[in-house]
C-alpha cells in the first residue's frame, strides 16, 4: 500500500484509484453505520474520499500506517459530518475526484453504486451456498467446516476445537477429518476444472 502512496505522490493517478478501491469497503462500512442519521450517504462518502485524498498528500510512509490514517480520516469526517447536520451549512459542490492517467488524459474516479449491485451479490451468495451444500453432502460437520472456510477461518487447530465443542469428540480426530476433507475438496475442484 505504501508503494501506491509513493506512486500517487509522484503523480500516478492510477495508484490513487487503486487506493480508493482498497479502502472503499471501509468507507461503505462507516457510511452504513450512520445511514439513518444522514440525508445523503453518497455525499458523506464523497467527503471521505476528498479528505483521504488530502491526507495522502501529507502522509509519510516511514512515520505511520496507511490503514490507521485512512480509518482516522473517515472517523473524523464521520464525527464532523454528524456535527454539521445539526447546524445550517452552505451546501458544497462535490465534484468527483479527477486524476491524470498514464496517457495524460483526465479520468474521473467513479464511486460504485452499491445498491445497484445488490441482486448480483444475492445471486453470488446463493451460488456459494449451493456449492457448499453440494460439497457437504448433508453432513453438518462438513457444512460447519465449509462455512468456517468461507468466513476466512483456515486455522485447523482452532476449527477442530470448535468442532469438538459443537459435535463432541476429540480435537485431534476433527483436525484429521478437516485435513482429509480439504484434500477431497481440492481434488473435486481439480476434477471440475
Amino acid at each position: 500500500m505504501n508503494i501506491l502512496v509513493e506512486r500517487y505522490k509522484t503523480g500516478d493517478g492510477a495508484a490513487l484509484n487503486s487506493l480508493f478501491e482498497m479502502f472503499a469497503p471501509i468507507i461503505e462500512k462507516h457510511s452504513e453505520q450512520i445511514w439513518y442519521k444522514i440525508d445523503n450517504q453518497a455525499e458523506f462518502e464523497c467527503r471521505c474520499i476528498r479528505q483521504i485524498e488530502k491526507a495522502l498528500h501529507n502522509f509519510d510512509t516511514k512515520r505511520g500506517k496507511l490503514k490507521t490514517l485512512i480509518v482516522g480520516v473517515i472517523l473524523k469526517e464521520k464525527a464532523d459530518y454528524l456535527a454539521r447536520r445539526t447546524r445550517k451549512l452552505v451546501p458544497i459542490t462535490l465534484d468527483k475526484p479527477i486524476y491524470i492517467d498514464k496517457d495524460g488524459d483526465e479520468v474521473e474516479f467513479e464511486v460504485e453504486d452499491v445498491l445497484a449491485n445488490v441482486e448480483d451479490g444475492i445471486i453470488e451468495r446463493e451460488s456459494v451456498n449451493e456449492k457448499v451444500a453440494l460439497l457437504a453432502k448433508g453432513d453438518s460437520r462438513r457444512m460447519a467446516i465449509l462455512n468456517a472456510w468461507a468466513d476466512g477461518e483456515f486455522n485447523d487447530l482452532e476449527l477442530s476445537r470448535v468442532l469438538a465443542h459443537s459435535f463432541g469428540g476429540q480435537e485431534n480426530t476433527h483436525r484429521k477429518f478437516i485435513q482429509r476433507f480439504r484434500i477431497e475438496c481440492q481434488e473435486r475442484l481439480l476434477n471440475a476444472i
